[in-house]
């Protein structure tokens, strides 16, 4: 998992909080994901009133995890944030469903990193100034 205060992966794709980027096989079998989190997003969704970092964390985790069972190999998400097939949907639904702390956020029409929070359908704004890209791998 990579943490990132970037509003995009290296691949362009947009992160709101966190995204499943696909993974890779090696020739040992071994699947490795990519999934980015942004840590500081997921902390103005909790000021804001929404879910806690903690629950943004978990699905983020969530994901990857089913994500490499399901879509081992798989790039999942293009630059343009297109899932390929409704594999995406279906890992991003899993990890919801694992959840019940985990709120389904919609992005208001015609922006990026506009968000609606569930209950309260106040509009938070993620895109952060000046992003960079911390570099950090877990594992």
């Amino acid at each position: 998992m990579r943490e990132t205060s970037s509003p995009t992966t290296p691949g362009k794709a947009s992160v709101r909080v966190g995204v499943f980027d696909g993974s890779t096989v090696g020739a040992d079998g071994k699947v490795e994901t990519s999934q980015f989190v942004n840590v500081k997003q997921a902390e103005i969704i909790e000021k804001a009133g929404g879910q806690s970092v903690g629950t943004s964390v978990v699905h983020e985790v969530l994901e990857s995890y089913i994500g490499a069972i399901d879509a081992p190999g798989k790039k999942i998400v293009t630059g343009n944030n297109k899932a390929l097939g409704d594999e995406f949907n279906a890992i991003h639904d899993k990890a919801k469903d694992l959840d019940p702390e985990f709120q389904e956020m919609d992005v208001k029409s015609g922006t990026t990193f506009t968000i609606i929070l569930p209950e309260s359908k106040k509009e938070v704004d993620l895109k952060l100034p000046t992003p960079t890209d911390t570099k950090k791998k877990t594992e």
